[in-house]
């Protein structure tokens, strides 16, 4: 049987939720503290959630991270992320996937939710409603109209022309 988690991102902590309430083990990732500072109500939940064991401060694996940036790449969503939004994602991914947790990413960034369901991972939004479309992107043309899934480029490679990205409505529900 797998255990229940969380993983926290800034936006979650922002929108008011207590690690200390919560019912299972939370997580979350260092560049978190940085965002949050070192004063005021918000500073002081977490420092308490970490001193009694409610929160576990853990940076996610090199391959967690190599992953998801790979799994963010293919569905386009790469450049939308921030690196600390690709660790909280990487973190969600390697306790569910490689530590049996089943693991909820609270967070109200879209992007990050988008993400999360790309790679099958709940989610839960607190002060926002939660995404109800899940999209890749792709680079697209405007000049030659050519469509390109993978390509890491800014250029089209046939005509020349600056790319723009696409959304794509995928067939699958968000979690």
């Amino acid at each position: 049987m797998s255990k229940k988690g969380y993983v926290l991102d800034t936006t979650a902590i922002i929108q008011g939720v207590d690690p200390n309430s919560l019912k299972c083990e939370s997580f979350t990732i260092r560049e978190l503290l940085d965002e949050i500072g070192e004063i005021g109500k918000r500073w002081i939940r977490i420092k308490t959630a970490m001193m009694l064991g409610k929160l576990t401060i853990r940076e996610p694996s090199i391959r967690s991270r190599e992953k998801v940036e790979q799994a963010a790449r293919d569905y386009g969503v790469y450049n939308k992320l921030s690196t600390p939004d690709i660790k909280i994602l990487a973190l969600g991914y390697e306790l569910h996937n490689e530590e049996s947790y089943d693991i909820e990413i609270i967070s109200d960034d879209y992007d990050i939710q988008n993400t999360a369901a790309l790679l099958s991972l709940k989610y839960i939004s607190v002060g926002v409603t939660k995404i109800r479309k899940t999209f890749t992107y792709i680079k697209y043309c405007s000049a030659c109209r050519r469509r390109y899934d993978k390509y890491k480029g800014t250029i089209c490679p046939v005509c020349g022309h600056r790319l723009i990205s696409l959304k794509q409505l995928v067939n699958k529900e968000p979690l």
